[in-house]
């Protein structure tokens, strides 16, 4: 069973080092497609996907028995469950009793999943020290906390929390944060208001604790509140054992995937349900409390106040751990005991399942949620559907092949943060922070690395100087291109195995110093094995860089593949070999440092997204390169090589590519018209013509 998704990644397989030139072709033609699925499902959720086909027929009965087992399980510990109430503030009792921890604890150990010890959590978490992590998580080498909790109380005396006290200052989200921590105390998750250092000391029962600053994060409908337990030091005193791993789109479609080959007969829907509250649903153990006391400024009294969290708050490092343990332990329990569906990233849960049966999915989701009494946020669901959003994308499995864009109201979001810009020929390093961000983010639903080039002037913004504010026309022509690639790039394409593979087409590029660049190519069948090469001229190389500009020459060799052997590349997965590892790691990330680069890369991606390739990086040495024969025409004698491979001469439009390469070296540098006109033929005309790749998708 595989899958793909249209990114620049594949699986290498690298070949043994001090290979000859034949050699290494004969092997690497031998290799595997390079894009196997890149997000395996877990075994888990692939075993709840196998049994839910294979008890279809009594699907119900063996939910009706798992339900009335889990009801038994929770009675029979709730005596011994009393007595696991009592590490967290008394405020909090009442809450973390409602919480079956043991009955929880066992079944996860019954059905083999392999952190059961995450149940726990549900009765208090801490934000220091050393925290475990799910087994499945890669290990952390670096396991020590950089600081010590104990000694990080000792330098938060009285005079030290006066200063902190002292340097709160007005914001623009005070009101916002104000009306969250009011709110919180009513529902008994927070301690507070205090206005004075003795009044924390007094509720906590403790001489010394840390002060966070508490800040808002705008959001689309809401202001979160977020704490800076960064600054404060708290983050510093915790490591955890592991390294958090999460499920993401890739997951998601490789369980939508699954399912359709399970069942093949039907249609594939999906649902989405939230935790309310997330992080706040879990309680801090009382050991805690000295490190969750935050403070902002009260903008009706017009000074600092304080609470201190009695809940798991946002900022902590060991939230993320604790929270997504208990969240994937909650997966884990769907997927092992009820055979549902069901991943999960945060808060954010899914699960996926065949038109006959995905309503049935969706209740019993809520049905073992109910007996947790862990608290579902209703009017955030996401019924079972064949188009909703997901993860800030809009998923769509109404038709093969699947889809996977940009929400609206992502769209508007960007849009209307460059538009802005532009109109007012501004943008201050602190809004372009957030713009590269947002497009960053809405990248991952464009093809492969598009868009990436662009953002290099907007990172450039960001960190410049405060007082930068005018727009440079670098920085507008980028602005446009974000502009024309949020409008009008097409959606992501994905593909179940059955659907059909692709061929897969082997590939040698070459530079050196003196401009020389070459491409060889192995298509398939009934395309031939070509060779083409042409020196670039010296004025365009020192424009490159004016030093060693060997990665941007590189690079351009990639370029002139992509030119000549166009016809051969259309709606393949090519496995392209480099020998300089600067070009192929800027390659794989569609950005560089260096601004030509980056727009070359962009390029790139740019034609690859045009013939709907799936494209691979790997490595070669220098001397394993076949396409270092062409870029050498002084030694005739190495052409045999070429030709005792059946590699023959195909001609490049020299004049033509080079004029093309300097407009791409225009576009983010050149005037703000050429600019624009270069941006809209190139991104609107060209590259993401969405009626045109609607069509060759729907032939393909």
């Amino acid at each position: 069973m595989s899958f793909a998704i249209d990114q620049g990644r594949g699986i290498s397989e690298p070949l043994p080092s001090g290979l000859g030139i034949e050699e290494h072709v004969r092997r690497a033609q031998r290799l595997p497609a390079p894009f196997p699925p890149s997000a395996a499902l877990s075994a888990g959720l692939q075993g709840a996907v196998v049994a839910l086909s294979q008890h279809e027929s009594s699907i119900e009965e063996i939910w009706a028995e798992r339900l009335d087992e889990m009801r038994d399980c929770i009675a029979a510990h709730a005596a011994a469950e009393r007595h696991l109430n009592n590490s967290v503030h008394p405020q909090m009792r009442a809450h973390v009793a409602r919480f079956p921890s043991l009955a929880f604890e066992e079944l996860l150990r019954k059905y083999g999943y392999d952190d059961p010890s995450a149940a726990r959590l549900l009765k208090g978490c801490t934000l220091t020290g050393h925290l475990a992590g799910r087994p499945s998580w890669p290990k952390n080498e670096d396991t020590e906390p950089r600081a010590s909790a104990r000694a990080l109380l000792a330098r938060n005396g009285a005079r030290e929390r006066k200063a902190v006290w002292n340097s709160v200052r007005p914001s623009e989200e005070d009101a916002a944060l104000l009306e969250a921590a009011q709110s919180d105390v009513e529902s008994g998750k927070m301690l507070g208001p205090f206005f004075a250092d003795h009044e924390v000391q007094t509720a906590l029962g403790v001489e010394n604790y840390t002060l966070s600053k508490r800040f808002g994060v705008a959001q689309s409908d809401k202001v979160r509140p977020c704490d800076d337990f960064t600054k404060s030091g708290v983050n510093d005193c915790c490591r955890g054992d592991r390294n958090l791993t999460l499920s993401t789109l890739d997951h998601f479609f490789a369980l939508v995937c699954s399912v359709a080959v399970a069942f093949p007969t039907s249609q594939v829907q999906f649902a989405k349900r939230d935790h309310r509250s997330a992080y706040r649903q879990l309680a801090l153990d009382a050991s805690a409390l000295q490190y969750a006391c935050v403070v902002f400024w009260h903008p009706i009294l017009k000074r600092a106040v304080a609470y201190v969290h009695l809940a798991l708050p946002f900022g902590p490092r060991a939230a993320v751990i604790n929270y997504n343990r208990v969240a994937q332990a909650v997966t884990g329990l769907l997927q092992l005991m009820f055979f549902l569906p069901a991943d999960n990233f945060f808060d954010d849960f899914w699960t996926v399942g065949p038109t006959h049966l995905i309503q049935r999915i969706f209740d019993m989701f809520g049905a073992v949620h109910e007996l947790l009494n862990l608290e579902i946020k209703t009017e955030k669901d996401l019924p079972p559907t064949f188009v909703g959003e997901l993860l800030g994308h809009v998923v769509d499995l109404s038709a093969m092949p699947y889809t996977l864009s940009n929400s609206v109201r992502r769209k508007a979001g960007v849009l209307a943060m460059v538009e802005d810009a532009l109109s007012s020929g501004r943008l201050r390093p602190r809004v372009a922070g957030e713009l590269a961000g947002k497009f960053a983010f809405a990248c991952t639903a464009l093809y492969g690395r598009v868009g990436r080039a662009a953002l290099k002037p907007v990172y450039e913004r960001q960190h410049s100087s405060a007082f930068a504010k005018k727009l440079s026309p670098q920085l507008r022509a980028a602005l446009l291109c974000i502009h024309d690639i949020v409008h009008n790039a097409p959606s992501r394409v994905v593909l179940p195995s059955y659907f059909g593979s692709r061929p897969t087409t082997l590939a040698y590029t070459d530079g050196q110093g003196e401009g020389w660049i070459a491409a060889v190519i192995f298509p398939r069948p009934p395309f031939q094995p070509a060779y083409t090469a042409m020196q670039l001229p010296e004025d365009l190389c020192r424009s490159f860089a004016p030093r060693n500009p060997i990665e941007q020459i590189e690079t351009a060799a990639v370029l002139l593949l992509l030119e000549v052997f166009n016809d051969e590349l259309i709606d393949t997965d090519v496995r392209l070999f480099v020998d300089n590892i600067a070009a192929q790691g800027s390659l794989i990330r569609g950005f560089s440092r260096s601004l030509s680069q980056a727009l070359l890369c962009g390029a790139v991606w740019g034609r690859v997204a045009s013939a709907r390739v799936g494209l691979w990086v790997d490595r070669v040495e220098s001397d394993a390169n076949i396409a270092d024969v062409p870029t050498r025409p002084d030694k005739v004698a190495r052409f045999a090589l070429l030709r005792s491979l059946g590699v023959r001469c195909r001609h490049v439009e020299s004049a033509r590519f080079v004029d093309q390469i300097r407009r791409e070296l225009s576009a983010l540098s050149a005037s703000p018209r050429l600019a624009q006109d270069v941006a809209q033929s190139r991104f609107l005309s060209d590259y993401f013509s969405q009626q045109i790749y609607r069509e060759n998708v729907c032939e393909h």
